[in-house]
Formats: C-alpha cells, structure tokens, sequence
C-alpha cells in the first residue's frame, strides 16, 4: 500500500492522508473515511487511525483520515448559515473528492468517540454511505446496565455496609444524600432516546450496516455486549447490526493488545460486509 497527502473541500481548507491498496479496489468496492476523536489530529488516539488506515489498505480498500475544520491540518472556516453542520459538510466534501478523483460511489464512515457521533449524523443525511463503525458510538443505559453495574457490589457485605454507615451518618447530621451519576461528574450528552430510535429505523430502512463496540474504560454508559439492541427492541436491526463489548480495553485504546484486537474485528467485518480481499 501507498499513502499520499491531498488537500480538498471548499478552499482547500482539508488535510488529509490516503491509505491506497496495491491493486486498485473496483469501483463498488466502498472507499473508508476515518474521522477526528474530539480534538485529536488524524493520526489517532495512540495512532489507532494510522493503523487501521493500514491494515485496510492491506484488505484492499481505500481509506481517507482526515482533519475535520479547524482540526490538526486542516484550516478553520465559518460555516455558510447558522444551521449548518460542519462536521456533515467537511464529511460530505471528503466523500466528493474521492467520487471526483477516483470514482469512489459508495462509503463506509468510522470514528472514535465525536467521531462516531459526526458518522452516524453523515449517515442520515447522506445515501452513499452504506456503513459506519463506532467506538464507543451512541448508547444509553438500560435496566439490565444497572444490574449489571450493582448487582456485584449489592452481593458485597462489604458495600452494603459502607453505604448503610453513610446514610445513618447523613440521616443524624440532617445532610442531603447525593445521588451520584455512574459515569461521574462529566457527562457525554446524546440525542434523545425517541430521536434515536427513528434514526435507526431509518438506516435499516436504507439497509445501512452497522458495528458497534465499546470499551468499559472511558465513558462508562454500556457494560455489556448486547445492551444498544436490548435497549432499542423496536426497531428490525435483523443482521445489519453488529456489536462488541471490550471490558478490559479503554477508550483511546492505548494498550497494544486490545487496539489490534479492535483493529481486527473492524478489517473482519469489512471484509465479510464489503468484499475485502481475505
């Protein structure tokens, strides 16, 4: 594989590097764009996006990482109206410079944390895109999290009676008993439930493919494998939504082990969605 600078969208103002396999993939084939975590350059977090970059390319397909605006290289610029999505737009541009320059029709969006969050809201407004992965993408707790988050601590004699203790020392001094949030004093704010629900409808409607996984490091709002499809039963997911739970792995990934073992779930599902070369 090869990789090569280009510039691109409106004014020039994006960066970014593209991943090209050895043998040029055939026009169906979708071309992969991996989007900025937070304020992260497009190398990644521990330089998860160059590497899966890589290893895509080396399946065959070709994979653009870029800056969004205002990000890494990329120069910052205003957008046309008030209502207007930024992150979608640069998404957007990325995509028609890749159709322009080498034919690409079809898309699949991958992203980390933001990044997943800027894929999934490209996806409902755009219909090239047939696919998205999300590290720790949407997701919202459900009964079964709580019980899986308490249920061990409420066995522990231990837990039973530091809490019981504090609530018998509140109740004396007359305090007010806190009521903490399980993912602490930072809160990563989603859309709510109702609208995300129809967003899902209306992927599958599209037969869009989805690949979920979370880490238990991080943002701890899913604590099993199941949680996004149990938490949204509504909705006909069938085959085209696919998940993972990485309990031992954080959520920038910075250990080896577990960013090859997502590197690899990611290459595998690409391969068996889209046709990859092994």
């Amino acid at each position: 594989m090869k990789e090569t600078a280009m510039t691109f969208g409106r004014g020039n103002n994006l960066i970014g590097i593209v991943g090209e396999p050895d043998n040029t993939p055939p026009k169906d084939t979708p071309a992969v764009l991996i989007l900025n975590s937070g304020s992260l350059h497009k190398v990644g977090a521990f330089r998860l996006s160059v590497d899966l970059t890589r290893k895509l390319a080396g399946n065959g397909f070709r994979v653009l990482r870029f800056d969004l605006s205002g990000l890494g290289d990329s120069r910052l610029r205003l957008a046309k109206d008030e209502h207007e999505d930024l992150a979608v737009t640069d998404v957007r541009e990325a995509m028609d410079c890749l159709a322009q320059r080498h034919g690409n029709r079809k898309f699949v969006l991958m992203g980390l944390c933001s990044g997943a969050d800027n894929s999934h809201r490209t996806s409902l407004v755009d219909d090239r895109i047939v696919g998205t992965v999300h590290l720790d993408g949407y997701g919202f707790r459900n009964y079964l999290y709580y019980v899986n988050h308490y249920g061990r601590r409420l066995l522990s004699r231990k837990f039973l009676a530091r809490k019981l203790t504090n609530l018998a020392i509140a109740d004396r001094q007359g305090q007010p008993r806190e009521i903490q949030s399980p993912i602490g004093v930072i809160e990563r704010k989603f859309p709510p439930i109702e609208q995300v629900e129809k967003e899902f409808a209306r992927l599958m409607e599209r037969d869009v493919r989805l690949l979920y996984i979370y880490t238990r490091g991080g943002e701890n709002y899913n604590n099993y494998q199941h949680q996004l499809r149990d938490t949204f039963k509504s909705v006909d997911f069938r085959d085209r939504l696919e998940l993972e739970y990485y309990p031992l792995a954080d959520h920038t990934y910075p250990f080896l082990r577990s960013r090859a073992k997502a590197i690899a779930r990611i290459v595998d599902w690409m391969n068996r969605q889209f046709g990859g070369i092994s």
